[in-house]
This record gives structure tokens, sequence and C-alpha cells, in this order.
């Protein structure tokens, strides 16, 4: 029962490290998308050029390669139920998100109306990352539940 425990213990440690490296791939495939976002001039789109193009072929290929490891990388039941690492990662995707969106659209140098305005888009972050880090969570402990009431039935 103990060497059980101990390979289950590895198992997961070796799932939770995959599931890290997929995190990490995606994040650069995001980061790749918004490049052309963040580098156009005085236009509300990008425009479509060699290098923006380059940029979204790139982000498609690195989703795609993702996509292809999620399904063939072994523990794939096990993902996504880790509660810490779903709530971190889903905080710094929507952090990262509405950094790069604002960051495009003008930043604070947009807002005309001052301190009020500041104050409400700050608030309505805030409001949106604590929303998004609270559903990764209740998903992940729902994922873990299910893979609890697995492991009893396999039994």
């Amino acid at each position: 029962s103990l060497v059980l425990h101990l390979l289950t213990f590895r198992y997961m440690l070796l799932v939770i490290r995959f599931q890290i490296a997929l995190y990490i791939l995606q994040f650069m495939g995001m980061v790749i998308f918004y490049i052309p976002f963040i580098s156009k001039k005085d236009t509300f789109l990008p425009e479509l050029n060699f290098i923006n193009g380059l940029c979204w072929i790139v982000c498609l290929v690195i989703l795609c390669c993702v996509g292809y490891l999620d399904k063939k990388i072994p523990g794939r039941e096990f993902r996504t139920s880790n509660i810490l690492m779903e709530g971190i990662v889903g905080g710094l995707y929507f952090i990262m998100l509405m950094g790069f969106n604002f960051y495009s659209s003008g930043g604070f140098e947009m807002m005309n109306e001052g301190r009020n305005e500041k104050i409400s888009v700050i608030f309505v972050i805030v409001t949106g990352l604590i929303m998004v880090i609270l559903i990764r969570i209740f998903f992940a402990k729902n994922r873990r539940q299910e893979i609890n009431e697995w492991k009893r039935y396999r039994q």
C-alpha cells in the first residue's frame, strides 16, 4: 500500500510537470498572438503584413502542438485537478490578457474623466480577476472529486 501511494505520488508530480509545460506553451502562444497588437502604431487593429502574419501562424502552430501534447501525454485524467495551480494560472492568464488589452488600447492616457474612471476600471479588473480565480478553483475541485470517485469505483 505504501509503495502504491509513493508510485501514485510520483505519477502525480510527473503529471503536474507536464501540465506546467503545457501552460508555459499556452502562455507563449498568447504572448506571440498579442505582439502585433502591442506593436501597432495608431490604428485600432494591427496591419496585415509579413511579421504579423508570421506571429499568428507561429501562435497557431504552438496551440496545435499544445492540443496534440495534451492528448498524447499520459495522465490526462489528472490534469486541471490541482486547485492551487489552476487558481494561479487562471489569475495569471486574466492579468496577462487584461494587461495586453489595456496597453494596446492606450492605457490610462486614453481615459479622459480622471480619477473616477480609473478607479472603476481597476474595480472591474479586480472583480474579474477574483471571479476567474474562483471559477477555476471550483472546476478544479469538481475535477478532483470526480477523480476520487473514479478511484473508489475502480477499487
